[in-house]
């Protein structure tokens, strides 16, 4: 179907795409496999392998769930994959039907919920709220409070909202160190750099939090690179990751003076959401030893009105996004 200026549109954004979800190795059926390879079925065993090996949701109905959650998400991020949590104890749970149970009322389930996103603190999970809760209020068939349920519904969603925070990636470099006093008393940010002076200029900030990536210390750079810190970021899920370079061209994309640094910065970018460059338009044409990555992989590039415009308009058409500082 053609939408009205011609185009077919374009597909939702599945915030699921590419994320590996979490396989829980003491899974109901993962522990029955386990019980019949120790009885010497190891035929059935295997049998089951096809299930145990596939990731399914942990589903939290106790009126303690903090244990389980805490378990399933710090498993999943040492992993680095996505825990698939389903909260399920509302008040009158499933209309006192087959699922009857649940928190006693609205307090009740309020604390409930906050336990949850306690023992989830700042990881990302997927959070399937409620799931057989608005059919049923909708169909009418549930003797319960409509307008208060929604309500605790909310409550619910705002309250594991609350944790969510911004995670960002500053390369080391003196062009992403000037955004630094930009990020004073930004609330739920979180910082990952592997720069020395990064770190030093924001350890005192109350309000972010800040990760260094560790790795081999290159001290006349100030900062750490090699295989040590690229396997700390590729822990992490990051949301935008900006990136200083010495160099930069289309022709040559983004490169870096030795393979230790561009192995860390490839891993960066394999591990972010979104990849800014930061870079001044007197480093255009530039090289260094090792290509990183192209321009094209990039979301968007900063930089300032020095560029020249037909070096803007070539970068627009690899469909990144320009935004042009005044010139000093």
């Amino acid at each position: 179907m053609l939408s009205a200026c011609g185009q077919t549109p374009a597909p939702p954004v599945n915030p699921l795409f590419g994320q590996r979800l979490w396989v829980d190795p003491q899974s109901p059926v993962a522990r029955a496999a386990e019980a019949l390879r120790a009885a010497g079925r190891t035929t059935d065993a295997d049998a089951l392998r096809p299930i145990s090996s596939q990731p399914v949701a942990t589903w939290l109905t106790h009126d303690d769930p903090a244990p389980l959650a805490k378990r399933v998400v710090d498993a999943a991020e040492v992993e680095g994959a996505l825990a698939v949590l389903v909260l399920y104890h509302r008040p009158h749970r499933d209309c006192g039907n087959y699922s009857a149970g649940g928190s006693p009322d609205a307090a009740a389930y309020a604390r409930w919920i906050a336990t949850v996103a306690d023992a989830i603190g700042s990881r990302r999970v997927v959070v399937i709220l409620e799931p057989n809760t608005v059919p049923q209020l909708l169909s009418g068939d549930c003797a319960t409070a409509v307008e208060e349920m929604y309500a605790m519904l909310a409550g619910a969603v705002e309250r594991l909202a609350a944790n969510e925070r911004t995670l960002i990636y500053l390369d080391a470099g003196t062009t992403t160190h000037s955004i630094v006093p930009l990020l004073s008393g930004l609330k739920d940010l979180t910082v990952v750099t592997n720069d020395f002076l990064i770190v030093g200029s924001l350890f005192r900030d109350p309000t972010i939090a800040v990760i260094h990536t560790g790795g081999n210390v290159d001290p006349s750079a100030g900062c750490a690179q090699g295989l040590l810190a690229a396997e700390t970021v590729s822990r992490l899920n990051i949301d935008t990751y900006f990136i200083s370079t010495a160099g930069w061209s289309i022709a040559k994309g983004v490169s870096s003076p030795s393979s230790d640094k561009a192995l860390l910065k490839e891993a960066v970018l394999a591990a972010s959401t979104r990849s800014v460059l930061v870079a001044d338009s007197t480093k255009y044409g530039a090289s260094s030893m090792v290509k990183v990555f192209g321009l094209d992989r990039l979301d968007l590039v900063i930089t300032d009105s020095g560029l020249p415009r037909e070096t803007a308009d070539d970068l627009r058409q690899l469909g990144v996004d320009l935004e042009l500082a005044p010139f000093p």
